[in-house]
């Protein structure tokens, strides 16, 4: 998976709804002091697991009816698409499936046309909110993703961790 988009929302001082894209080969941010850059870099850097949004990331002008939020797109490639079209097909265990299921616990598949999504997903969005709500997971082809929890973990694995480094010689002392 390849990270292509960060869409932020209300975050410390971003004041609307703002889309760094990601290029493959470079991204490079330039601006004045004090102008949000580190805050950009910091909204990429909540997507690792210790470092949840919080409402203190919340942007200080912003109205009740705006909410912080980040996005996290990310590009698949085929055989990652295919993966998660099918662990997206799992059987699940809902007695509510099937009428004449008594127990809660019976275990069932959904219908065949739910079963099998039309077209291979070729990106997935981890939508992030603060508060400490469990991260939502979107795709571009129809996965009903909460009913699956092995298409979640499978994804969550495979999340890539994101770090920020003050200087080059920082770097270079953890890569050496």
């Amino acid at each position: 998976m390849r990270l292509t988009l960060v869409r932020i929302e209300w975050f410390r001082s971003v004041k609307q709804v703002l889309d760094l894209h990601i290029d493959p080969a470079i991204t490079i941010l330039i601006g004045a002091n004090d102008h949000g850059k580190t805050n950009l870099l910091k909204a990429i850097l909540a997507l690792n697991r210790e470092r949840p949004l919080s409402p203190e990331d919340q942007n200080w002008d912003c109205s009740e009816s705006d909410s912080l939020r980040i996005t996290h797109r990310f590009t698949l490639d085929e055989e990652e698409g295919e993966v998660v079209r099918v662990l997206g097909t799992e059987p699940i265990t809902r007695a509510s499936d099937t009428p004449d299921v008594q127990s809660d616990t019976a275990a069932v598949s959904p219908p065949e046309s739910a079963k099998i999504p039309r077209a291979v997903p070729t990106q997935v969005d981890f939508v992030q909110v603060a508060g400490g709500a469990e991260p939502i997971l979107t795709f571009d082809v129809d996965l009903p993703e909460p009913e699956f929890p092995g298409l979640r973990s499978y994804v969550l694995g495979r999340l890539p961790r994101v770090e920020l480094f003050e200087s080059v010689r920082q770097l270079t002392d953890v890569v050496t």
